[in-house]
């Protein structure tokens, strides 16, 4: 997914942040990942968006994790999942 944005999301500078905190080059967290020092650099920079098992393989490079949180009490609309018990 390409993004036309001119400000880099947060996620992209903390890939960033953390690669350049360990010393890291684009080839080898890239490699580690199984990606491109390209497409990383891409991701980087705010031009992709990548899958979330491509943030998973990046954070595990980088020595992470990914989590993703739901609401626990999200607002339901009319004829979405309802409660059967």
């Amino acid at each position: 997914v390409s993004m036309k944005n001119t400000e880099r999301p947060w996620w992209a500078k903390q890939i960033r942040d953390i690669r350049h905190k360990q010393g890291r080059t684009l080839e080898d967290v890239g490699g580690q990942a199984g990606v491109s020092k390209h497409y990383l650099s891409c991701l980087e920079n705010g031009h992709h968006v990548p899958k979330i098992d491509m943030f998973k393989n990046i954070a595990n490079a980088l020595g992470g994790e990914v989590s993703i949180q739901f609401p626990q009490n999200p607002s339901l609309k009319q004829g979405h999942a309802s409660d059967s018990s």
